[in-house]
């Protein structure tokens, strides 16, 4: 093996967490290119790559390679999960040479790492090393000769190691190469579920990221201002440490969809939870609010709540009338019809509030109740809470629908369809045309202006764009969407907010990306003695203002 190149910190502490032993005590690199590459072997070794006896395979495979033999990796116990489409990735560049360095497409290496901790536990290689493994079975598998104009012998891979790095969760969680961390993959590397089994593994820890979500806007947490970052979500996590024997009830019990079959798990873990400590009397539930944290929560209820999801996912007669009133959310006609999720938590809180009195669970007891409003649509309305620290929906618009007729559902179902479409073909502009939807309904009547991440440019989009244009006496473009845009600077954003408000019109900033916004009022300064309103001057034209828009349209999600 060559040996490291370069130290570049001092010597670490000789921890060894989970039981392993140190083997990298101090931060050094390694140049693995040249006449000295990266070689499948080597990959192997780092990897901890071992077959599983067959009597293991279930509980112990982490996947199946290319010759049909399920492998673990000893050293990569703690990372993501394992993703079989980006580990094939990975090995269609090696074998096309699509990378940079002297074996690949004749250059230097790009300067990207693979990385390594004190214990040797894999943090940044796991598809990148199998994806090498598989080119090479590939090479000689029975397409091997598709393969034989890039490559006359075993392939090998140009890149740069980094071993020793602390493997705690506050500086792993800062890494993110390849694919995304999602949140589900944030906390399949935390230690909650490391006695499990790969694949029952991955449902908790998706399970517990939507219980955490769930819980992050049923506490309120949601309204202080704080953006749900990874290291958000685990500190929240920490916080509610009850939160994994919900998820690992719910999970437990959803044995062949019984419970996910009416309320999604993650949803059901996080009632499961507000349920158990429904008991918690006024001055803990602001306790709690004071520094949320739930050893402040009365868990008196807790044994019934478990008792509660038991019933109904065992199809138990006690909560036939339940899974009637579930059922009577839908379409009789179309099962692919379903309640609206806030439709489907009322009636498990009616549910729930029965059930913990004693009381009788009837069609009267579960019934919803609708107000049309003045526009003719029916509105949820007496929408309970789980009680103690659940909020409800106290603080976001009501989401519900008049009864469709036979030709709105055909439209509905087109829209989906047709929506379904737009995502596979632009990702992107779907998760942004949805985040965006989601916001008007969220914030109505607002004028809703987005910030850039560096803070000095704003647009509006759609509606809001047509807003701003209107008050600037300007033109909109075009956005990546589709949807009507208007970019402002800073000093145009402070005038355009001023005119807005002075029509009496609500203004609010939205920062963040499509899955963690956040959005804040913005508050009329006061005036102190009235003053004219200065009209908004046209925005400049030409061809040097064109082209500075141009340019700003290329930037807007910077």
């Amino acid at each position: 093996m060559p040996s490291p190149s370069r130290k570049v910190s001092k010597k670490a502490p000789a921890a060894k967490p989970d039981g392993r032993p140190v083997k990298h005590p101090e931060v050094v690199t390694e140049n693995m290119f040249g006449d000295a590459p990266l070689t499948v072997e080597r990959a192997k070794e780092l990897l901890g790559w071992e077959e599983v006896p067959d009597d293991e395979r279930k509980a112990q495979a982490a996947f199946v390679d290319l010759t049909g033999k399920p492998v673990r990796l000893r050293n990569n116990t703690r990372n993501r999960p394992f993703y079989m489409s980006l580990a094939l990735t990975w090995a269609q560049e090696v074998l096309r040479k699509r990378w940079s360095g002297p074996n690949g497409n004749g250059k230097t290496v790009n300067g990207e790492t693979i990385i390594f901790g004190r214990t040797g536990e894999v943090i940044s290689f796991q598809h990148r090393g199998v994806g090498l493994v598989f080119a090479e079975q590939m090479r000689t598998g029975p397409d091997a000769a598709r393969w034989a104009e890039f490559w006359d012998g075993p392939v090998v891979m140009d890149t740069i190691a980094v071993f020793g790095v602390d493997e705690s969760d506050d500086v792993v969680n800062t890494v993110d190469t390849g694919k995304s961390r999602s949140e589900s993959d944030v906390i399949y590397r935390m230690p909650y579920f490391l006695d499990r089994g790969t694949t029952e593994r991955r449902v908790l820890s998706a399970t517990l990221a939507g219980a955490a979500k769930f819980l992050w806007d049923r506490t309120g947490a949601k309204f202080e201002g704080t953006v749900r970052t990874h290291a958000e979500l685990q500190d929240f996590i920490e916080r509610h440490k009850r939160l994994l024997k919900a998820v690992v009830h719910v999970v437990d019990e959803n044995d062949k969809n019984a419970i996910g079959q009416w309320v999604n798990p993650g949803t059901a873990a996080g009632l499961l939870y507000l349920m158990g400590c429904s008991d918690t009397v006024e001055d803990k539930v602001r306790l709690y609010r004071e520094g949320p944290h739930e050893k402040a929560l009365d868990w008196s209820a807790w044994e019934k709540a478990c008792e509660f999801w038991v019933l109904l996912g065992a199809n138990a007669k006690e909560f036939h009338e339940v899974r009637q009133a579930l059922n009577g959310l839908g379409d009789p006609d179309d099962t692919s019809i379903r309640g609206s999720l806030k439709e489907v938590i009322t009636v498990v809180t009616k549910a729930w509030g029965e059930f913990h009195s004693d009381g009788r669970l009837t069609p009267a007891t579960l019934k919803l109740e609708y107000q049309q409003d003045a526009n003719g649509v029916n509105r949820l309305v007496n929408v309970p809470t789980v009680g103690g620290i659940d909020v409800g929906y106290a603080r976001k618009k009501v989401e519900t629908e008049e009864e469709p007729t036979e030709e709105e559902v055909e439209a509905a179902k087109a829209e989906i369809r047709a929506e379904v479409a737009k995502a596979k073909a632009d990702p992107d502009a779907a998760a942004t045309e949805a985040a965006l939807k989601r916001l008007w309904e969220a914030h109505p009547g607002k004028v809703l202006v987005f910030r850039n991440a560096q803070g000095n440019q704003y647009y509006g989009l759609g509606k809001d764009a047509t807003a701003l244009a209107s008050t600037m006496q300007g033109k909109v473009s075009k956005h990546s969407t589709g949807l009507n845009v208007f970019l402002l600077n800073q000093t145009e954003f402070n005038t355009c907010v001023k005119a807005l408000h002075e029509q009496k019109r609500k203004v609010a900033v939205v920062t963040g990306t499509n899955e963690a916004q956040t959005v804040t009022d913005v508050t009329p300064p006061p005036v102190p003695t009235p003053k004219a309103t200065p009209k908004p001057q046209p925005r400049p034209g030409g061809p040097k203002a064109s082209a500075l828009k141009a340019e700003q349209l290329k930037n807007l999600e910077n």
